[in-house]
């Protein structure tokens, strides 16, 4: 089997995306038991954050982060669809915890958001799908402060192993250090820091 090229990384990330008709199934309440969304987001989230969670999609993850940030904090649930996001803001509506949310529609090749001061980015499920991939990531690192951290995470069945590990060395070259590595049943994820 050959090794995958930095081109061939890229060439395969940013080509599809969950189409809105999809995202009940993202909220199937055994989701919880494979994926424990509380145990993953406690490596990184803090009562008092500012956490913005790009590829919000249904909204699954942002509620779990309303409620870890506290009254507090502030979640920013970022998507490209304005249809998932209309979806995350039904699902959530009564779910929240005290944290505020605040709903952000990326458009036009750009996060677009005036922001260099999150304590948390999150990123769960989202790279295989970011067109752009560079852009992205410059944009997505732009938005931590110094010392910010990054939870990133890919579901196995759509990001095979070599795959990740470019996903991973971009991250890298886009300015943050990795921490830690970890698996789950059905992904692999990393902890990564700003300098």
């Amino acid at each position: 089997m050959a090794t995958m090229t930095r081109a061939d990384a890229l060439q395969q990330l940013g080509n599809h995306m969950i189409p809105p008709e999809m995202a009940k199934g993202l909220l199937h309440p055994l989701r919880f038991l494979v994926e424990r969304p509380k145990k993953q987001l406690a490596r990184v989230v803090r009562p008092g954050d500012t956490v913005v969670e790009l590829g919000c999609g249904s909204g699954y993850f942002t509620r779990y982060l309303s409620h870890m940030v506290g009254a507090q904090g502030r979640v920013i649930a970022v998507d490209v669809q304005p249809d998932m996001l209309s979806v995350a803001r039904a699902y959530i509506n009564g779910k929240a915890g005290p944290g505020r949310i605040d709903y952000h529609l990326s458009a036009n090749g750009t996060l677009g958001l005036e922001l260099s001061n999150a304590d948390t980015v999150v990123l769960i499920h989202t790279l295989h799908e970011a067109a752009g991939t560079e852009t992205f990531l410059a944009e997505t690192v732009a938005l931590l402060r110094s010392s910010g951290r990054l939870l990133f995470m890919e579901p196995k069945i759509e990001v095979p192993p070599d795959l990740f590990a470019w996903e991973i060395k971009l991250l890298e070259e886009a300015g943050l250090t990795k921490e830690s590595t970890f698996t789950s049943l059905f992904g692999r994820g990393a902890v990564f820091g700003k300098p």
